[in-house]
């Protein structure tokens, strides 16, 4: 794994959500929360200031129906990106499916898996690393 990811103490997090404003500013609100809570990383509030850009976004949704229910499907990613060489160093995406009344409950649970996984891939990096 890139060294980059166990040595970074700061992060800005960017917002690359296909969705309309509202669930843009929602998604982005619950992102910030989730690296937050995990006491890894400070958050900076410009790129250059930054160890990391984390480049979260929702992408490609599709609606359909299935027993008179509006079901959604969406992807969660995140991009790890170091700022300085603009370099993609790592990358996740998780599928978001399920009713549309329960997306938002979809969206932070596939939120708080990217995460967690961004908190495993930054400890597991840090402790092979030495």
């Amino acid at each position: 794994m890139p060294s980059q990811l166990a040595a970074a103490k700061t992060v800005f997090i960017s917002n690359a959500s296909d969705e309309n404003e509202s669930d843009t500013i929602k998604g982005y609100d619950r992102i910030y929360a989730a690296i937050q809570k995990l006491n890894r990383f400070t958050i900076v509030f410009t790129p250059n200031d930054a160890d990391l850009v984390l480049e979260f976004g929702q992408i490609d949704g599709k609606y359909s129906k299935s027993n008179g229910d509006k079901e959604v499907e969406f992807r969660q990613r995140l991009r790890i990106i170091d700022p300085h060489t603009h370099i993609l160093l790592w990358s996740a995406t998780v599928p978001n499916t399920g009713r549309l009344t329960e997306r938002d409950t979809n969206n932070e649970a596939a939120i708080n898996r990217l995460a967690n996984y961004l908190q495993k891939i930054t400890t597991q990096t840090s402790r092979t690393a030495k």
